[in-house]
């Protein structure tokens, strides 16, 4: 093995991770933005 494999791993696992919750806060906001714009 190679030094750096798990420096590696671990930067695509922080990068995975990071998108999945960019990806849930974004349709969360999503979702509120279109609920206030809707006339009540």
């Amino acid at each position: 093995m190679r030094w750096g494999g798990d420096y590696q791993f671990g930067f695509w696992l922080t990068g995975f991770i990071l998108a999945v919750i960019f990806y849930l806060a974004l349709q969360r906001w999503h979702k509120n933005l279109k609920w206030n714009l809707e006339p009540r």
